[in-house]
C-alpha cells in the first residue's frame, strides 16, 4: 500500500493521508515527480514501460507519485533509485524545472496532481542503469533530432503525460542543454 499526502487546489498539505488507489479512485489532489534525464552529449534518457503497467511498452519518463512524509526531491531521488539503480545521487541533483498542475480521467482513474519536473544530469552509459523490471523494460537515450521526431510523431512513443512534455517543455529542456554546451566552451 502507497500511503500519499493530499494537497488541495493551491498544492497546500491538508493532514489528510489516503492510498494511492483512493487518491485516483476520487481524483483527490497529489504531488508527483518527474525526472528528465539528460547526459553531457545533449541526449534525452527515456524508458520504456514494463509489460505490467499503464500503457505499456511505450517510451516515457521517468516518474512516480511523492509518498507521505517524503518532499518532492526525496521522491524524485527514490524513483530514480529504484526504477533505474542510479546510486550515489543526493537531492542537490535534481534541478526543479516547473510545477505542472493538471487534472486527468481515464475511466475510473481520476488524476488531479501537481507534477514536479525535474532535471538531471547524467554521463551513465545505458548499460550501466539497473533496471526495475517490472516497471522498466529497457532505457535509451535519444539525440536532439530523434526528439525532435518524436514531437511529430508522438501517438506511436509515449503515453499521455509525456505527449504534455514534448508539447510544453522539450524546448525548454534544449535550452537547458544549449546553456550547458556554451558553459562547456
Amino acid at each position: 500500500m502507497e500511503l500519499i499526502d493530499i494537497v488541495n487546489e493551491n498544492n497546500e498539505l491538508t493532514g489528510e493521508i489516503c492510498d494511492r488507489e483512493e487518491v485516483h479512485q476520487k481524483g483527490l489532489w497529489h504531488r508527483e515527480i518527474t525526472v528528465i534525464i539528460v547526459n553531457s552529449k545533449g541526449q534525452l534518457l527515456l524508458q520504456k514501460r514494463g509489460m505490467t503497467k499503464v500503457a505499456p511498452n511505450l517510451w516515457s519518463l521517468t516518474a512516480g507519485h511523492v509518498t507521505s512524509g517524503e518532499n518532492e526531491r526525496q521522491a524524485a531521488l527514490r524513483e530514480t533509485e529504484e526504477e533505474l539503480g542510479i546510486k550515489n545521487l543526493s537531492q542537490e541533483d535534481f534541478k526543479l524545472l516547473a510545477v505542472e498542475k493538471t487534472m486527468r480521467s481515464r475511466g475510473k482513474h481520476i488524476n488531479h496532481k501537481f507534477d514536479n519536473l525535474f532535471l538531471l544530469k547524467t554521463d551513465l552509459e545505458v548499460n550501466e542503469f539497473i533496471l526495475q523490471k517490472t516497471e522498466v523494460a529497457e532505457v535509451r537515450y535519444f539525440t536532439i533530432d530523434e526528439m525532435k521526431e518524436i514531437c511529430k510523431n508522438k501517438d506511436k512513443y509515449e503515453t499521455q503525460f509525456t505527449k504534455i512534455f514534448f508539447q510544453e517543455y522539450f524546448y525548454k529542456i534544449l535550452e537547458e542543454l544549449q546553456n550547458k554546451k556554451k558553459e562547456e566552451k
